[in-house]
């Protein structure tokens, strides 16, 4: 089943964070009384899995990346990095479409309470928040597309393509979903403090390399466009 088949790399994923022990432990429980592994996690753990790519990324010092088991944590020192105040964070966040969206940045949106800009959510700092955040692995600048990974997408880590467009005089941004019936936009970019990455880094994984073969390479842009609509539900 795919609960057990994934419970140990989730396990790794909330052992990168500093708070989440207590939650494999609760998993534990909840397990021994269910008789097995069947269940899925209580607990969210997009956020644990965020920290584990920071820390296999070399972000072990909380200095420099606040790993936790929500998101809102990390946001909130991208914030303060921003307004000058955590001088060590490779993060700093930014309104949508105030800066280039960069392989290695982050884009995060937020549930309860909904946040439209980094303001919103600067006024609530230290407060906890339903959030979530994906990884941009790559931008296709031709297609207009932002592609980004995140955890528990789903029950599992997924790849979503996310549409963008081109306004004059400023670069690619995500288009702006919120009159769509049950999506979400995101509402903080976060920068990362980095030289940039050669842009075909993403294609040329070993991951999609293996995929190749089965006609990735080759997807049409009308099987994008489906994908981006049933990669929109995300448990955060």
């Amino acid at each position: 089943r795919l609960a057990a088949r994934l419970a140990p790399s989730i396990a790794g994923y909330w052992a990168a964070t500093s708070d989440g022990a207590w939650i494999v432990q609760r998993q534990n429980e909840s397990w021994r009384a269910s008789g097995g592994l069947a269940a899925r996690w209580i607990q969210p753990w997009s956020a644990a899995f965020i920290s584990w790519v920071m820390c296999e990324a070399g972000f072990g010092d909380a200095r420099q990346f606040q790993r936790a088991i929500a998101h809102h944590t990390y946001i909130d020192q991208a914030i303060r990095a921003r307004d000058g105040q955590a001088p060590g964070a490779v993060f700093s966040a930014y309104d949508i479409g105030e800066q280039h969206i960069l392989p290695g940045d982050m884009l995060c949106l937020a549930r309860r309470p909904a946040y439209d800009a980094v303001e919103d959510r600067r006024a609530q700092m230290g407060v906890g928040a339903r959030t979530h955040c994906d990884v941009v692995v790559r931008v296709d600048e031709a297609r207009e597309l932002v592609l980004t990974i995140g955890g528990n997408v789903r029950g599992t880590v997924a790849l979503k393509l996310l549409p963008a467009e081109r306004r004059e005089g400023k670069p690619l941004r995500l288009i702006d979903r919120s009159a769509v019936a049950g999506a979400r936009s995101m509402f903080v970019h976060l920068k990362l403090a980095a030289d940039a990455i050669a842009t075909n880094a993403f294609d040329d994984s070993a991951t999609i390399a293996a995929l190749a073969c089965r006609g990735f390479a080759q997807m049409p842009q009308h099987v994008s466009a489906v994908t981006t609509r049933n990669a929109s539900a995300t448990t955060g």
